[in-house]
């Protein structure tokens, strides 16, 4: 159902765009991840530290996430979840709502 869209473009065709859609989504939560953890653990995330983290995650989970796009599997998007639903929980003020040096939260 969830590639049902897809299906007027033929197989080549949506097979490549289902690819670019999980790339997309792979960096997206990369991105973000790499944001918030550093947030949570009282880092400022600079572009270049952020970078940094993200490329590290990558490098670590290249091999699952090689077969996530050659498989075509969907599970990328649950990961996406996850990864928002960190996001939003401190409604994206990371260090501010909850920090891991003192691990409380703050009066927001």
């Amino acid at each position: 159902m969830l590639l049902a869209p897809l299906v007027p473009l033929g197989l080549a065709a949506a097979t490549i765009v289902w690819a670019a859609i999980l790339i997309g989504v792979m960096s997206l939560c990369a991105w973000l991840g790499a944001k918030e953890s550093l947030e949570r653990i009282g880092r400022t995330p600079s572009r270049a530290l952020v970078t940094v983290v993200m490329a590290a995650g990558l490098v670590v989970a290249a091999d699952k996430l090689r077969s996530e796009i050659v498989m075509g599997q969907s599970n990328l998007l649950m990961v996406l979840a996850w990864v928002l639903g960190l996001v939003w929980l401190t409604g994206g003020r990371g260090s501010r709502a909850w920090r891991w040096d003192s691990g409380s939260t703050s009066s927001i």
